[in-house]
């Protein structure tokens, strides 16, 4: 169901006389929950055990529901009722031929009508809190993508309360016929509105959970940009002679390609995330926002669906979808035809094998545990943007498909999304003691222990180059 693995199937019964007396539901409740549920059946258990992502701090286990209705709708008190029982579930609300999920987080949401057999239910994150957070997000797409997800659900709850007053204000004032009953009570619709409309300032909320850097700076540059504005010592802050090297031999060749370097780096990378499990969604989620800010949307949906493994088809509609990363990152619109991106049988080849090696990688040195990670919190005036490619255990992680061995560009690269992380609000980061990049065309990886950088180092980079006080 919902596209989970068969590790999380789990099938069973909830009587409904057991669940009205382990909960003490009687009276009204009782009578109006046993006339719109039928049946409830636990079909799958998201756990460490069944989809090998940690417990979070909050979040020890997810289960999903399917709740046979009597009626087209469950209505929010019996969303309500259910979440008695105690733990973190997605209900499937089925009735005739169309379902809806549905979660309780401080209050009902609901997704809008759904197959629940055409419905992927993507588990991204670094541990249960944060998979539970997308699930979230995934049915609530109303909740505010600007603010931490607790806050998120409090501003949602925040507008829906006075969105509710001022209909019961509006109701009134429908009524009213007196001029002055009228002029009051128009005078407090507007002042309600004042109240939806402007928020408290973010700002309070991280003063309050003691962030010393701004959320969402306005000023700065990308990591990338802030590494070649910058003079490095002879050497670099972080010398690659100093980074340990491990080198891998599975006996393939390689040939020339005939397509960009950035364009197959970008292609490795999204089909790694792939076929390590995300959906084809998930994976080109920077190139299908290009597109789509684009306007193009419809023209990559043929493109999406013929993403299906490491064929050649699959692997050339990836690089023709990658061409809209450029707009995300740059604001550089596609200058070539998707139709004109061929990638030949070797270089479709070559993409194939660094992807089989990266896998190969990570299944040794992973499982990886976090993918994209961003640093909010931790970015600053100096640098307000960048995102890095992947987390594991205790290592930072930089893939990289350059031809030619690290230099200290990409050591000072990936020593800033480590320290940035570390700044940041995301607790995932605390645990992290080194810097890794991968390359898979050489087929080398290189591991540097940041504790070992002396910390007038750590200082330097903070201050200087990033921009910490």
């Amino acid at each position: 169901m919902l596209g989970l693995p068969p590790s999380t199937d789990l099938r069973k019964q909830i009587p409904k006389d057991a669940f009205f007396s382990s909960k003490n539901i009687t009276g009204k409740d009782r009578v109006s929950f046993d006339s719109e549920v039928h049946s409830m059946v636990i079909r799958s258990l998201i756990s460490p055990e069944s989809v090998n992502v940690p417990q979070g701090k909050n979040v020890k286990a997810i289960y999903v529901m399917e709740v046979q209705l009597n009626q087209p709708s469950l209505s929010p008190g019996n969303i309500k009722l259910l979440s008695k029982l105690g733990h973190k579930t997605v209900y499937v609300l089925a009735h005739s031929e169309s379902s809806t999920l549905a979660v309780y987080e401080k209050v009902p949401f609901f997704s809008g009508s759904i197959k629940a057999d055409e419905v992927r239910l993507s588990l991204s994150g670094l541990d249960l809190d944060q998979v539970w957070e997308n699930i979230v997000r995934f049915i609530a797409p109303e909740l505010s993508n600007e603010l931490p997800f607790g806050d998120a659900v409090d501003e949602y709850i925040r507008v829906a309360d006075i969105n509710k007053k001022i209909e019961a204000l509006e109701k009134k004032l429908a009524k009213a016929k007196q001029n002055h009953e009228q002029r009051s009570l128009f005078a407090q619709i507007n002042e309600l509105k004042k109240e939806r409309d402007n928020p408290p300032d973010v700002r309070d909320w991280i003063f309050e959970k003691n962030f010393n850097q701004p959320l969402f700076p306005e000023e700065g540059v990308s990591v990338t940009r802030r590494v070649r504005e910058i003079c490095q010592p002879p050497g670099g802050y972080i010398n690659p002679s100093l980074i340990e090297e491990t080198v891998f031999d599975d006996g393939q060749e390689l040939g020339e390609e005939n397509i960009a370097p950035h364009i197959v780096g970008l292609a490795v990378d999204y089909l790694f995330r792939f076929m390590d499990g995300d959906s084809v969604e998930d994976a080109f989620q920077i190139s299908i926002l290009g597109a789509k800010r684009l306007g193009r949307y419809d023209e990559i949906k043929p493109i999406l669906a013929a993403i299906t493994g490491l064929d050649d088809e699959s692997i050339a509609n990836a690089c023709r979808l990658c061409l809209f990363d450029g707009y995300i990152r740059a604001g550089k619109t596609p200058k070539t035809k998707l139709s004109d991106l061929q990638p030949d049988v070797q270089t479709c080849s070559n993409i194939r094998v660094f992807v089989n090696r990266t896998l190969e990688f990570f299944k040794t040195y992973g499982p990886v545990v976090g993918r994209a990670p961003t640093f909010f919190g931790g970015y600053t005036t100096t640098i307000n943007r960048g995102d890095g490619d992947y987390i594991t255990k205790d290592t930072f992680w930089d893939m990289k498909v350059s031809k030619n061995p690290i230099n200290k560009d990409q050591t000072l690269q990936v020593a800033i999304y480590f320290l940035m992380g570390k700044h940041s609000m995301w607790p995932w980061f605390d645990t992290l003691r080194n810097i890794g990049i991968f390359n898979p065309r050489l087929n080398k990886s290189y591991v540097f222990d940041m504790k070992s950088l002396p910390d007038s180092v750590i200082k330097e980079i903070e201050t200087d180059i990033i921009g910490y006080d």
